[in-house]
């Protein structure tokens, strides 16, 4: 459901809300906010999260942000000479490695709320599961394949002209015309979605030594494939080469001036993440929440 618009730039695409800077510089508190989507914490809770994102934060800033203006400079490069195959499969896996390491990086934080929770929060994340999937599907909802399609074309094109500028009629025809080739994935991707939330809660609900739940939510997080399911597997395979040949065709019909304002775009977002990067900072100090002390299993069941 949620397609990997050109899977080599998705490391930028949080900017198209407002300022790189201003976007990053405020992700400690989008991230607490999009929490309270899910689950009430308590005072300690949140404390124990506030720090935890200083140091996560601190950590991205100064480690990963490099990587990421250093791939997008070289992702320009290969668009100046002409984006290829063997370029975009470059940028996509350094993208999938760059995802996989904040994931690492982030499981202590997430493992140690989670296996906070009380029964009654378990049973808030539960109901803030299914909101959310609710609202992913709202945009889709009632509309046949026809219409799903038209959707994601106008989507995929809106997204692609955030680094462009405005696509020609020709331009969106391509886009158009691959858009017969999109599985709607929707209805699949909530079905893994489900399965995968489902399994979470019941690992939570174990209430087993917090090591046996980080090992288990560790597997579910970097293995999230196995809840796939046939259909979405084969939604996901199938579109995932798609957009990379559509991708590659949409690079080549590109104007001049479109290149130009691509790369720009490119330059400015890596220029960004390196002064983001340069800025002063202090390592934030360790903090814990349920490793404090040794935990017995039944501890957060009320």
């Amino acid at each position: 459901m949620k397609a990997r618009l050109l899977a080599a730039l998705a490391v930028a695409v949080f900017a198209s809300g407002c300022g790189v800077k201003s976007a990053y510089n405020n992700l400690d508190r989008l991230i607490a906010w999009g929490a309270k989507d899910f689950v009430d914490f308590d005072k300690t809770q949140m404390a124990y999260m506030r720090g935890e994102l200083d140091s996560l934060l601190y950590w991205h800033r100064t480690t990963q942000l490099p990587l990421y203006a250093a791939g997008l400079r070289e992702l320009e490069y290969d668009v100046r000479r002409g984006l290829d195959r063997e370029a975009l499969l470059e940028m996509e896996g350094r993208s999938r490695a760059w995802g996989e390491t904040l994931i690492d990086a982030s499981l202590p934080m997430v493992c140690e709320l989670l296996y906070s929770l009380s029964d009654a929060q378990i049973e808030e994340l539960e109901q803030g599961f299914a909101d959310d999937n609710r609202e992913w599907l709202e945009d889709y909802e009632g509309l046949d394949a026809d219409a799903r399609r038209k959707k994601w074309s106008e989507e995929f094109g809106d997204t692609f002209e955030f680094f462009s500028g405005r696509l020609t009629e020709p331009q969106r025809s391509i886009i158009e015309r691959y858009s017969a080739r999109w599985i709607p994935d929707d209805v699949s991707w909530l079905g893994y979605r489900e399965r995968w939330q489902a399994d979470v809660v019941k690992l939570i609900r174990a209430r087993g030594s917090f090591e046996a739940f980080f090992l288990g939510f560790k597997d579910m997080a970097t293995n999230r494939e196995r809840w796939y399911g046939d259909d979405y597997r084969a939604a996901f395979e199938q579109n995932e080469e798609m957009y990379r040949v559509l991708t590659l065709e949409l690079f080549a019909a590109l104007g001049t001036e479109q290149l130009e304002r691509l790369r720009d775009k490119l330059l400015d977002i890596a220029k960004d993440f390196e002064e983001l990067a340069g800025e002063p900072r202090v390592e934030p100090p360790a903090v814990c929440l349920v490793t404090c002390v040794p935990q017995t299993p039944s501890q957060f069941g009320s």
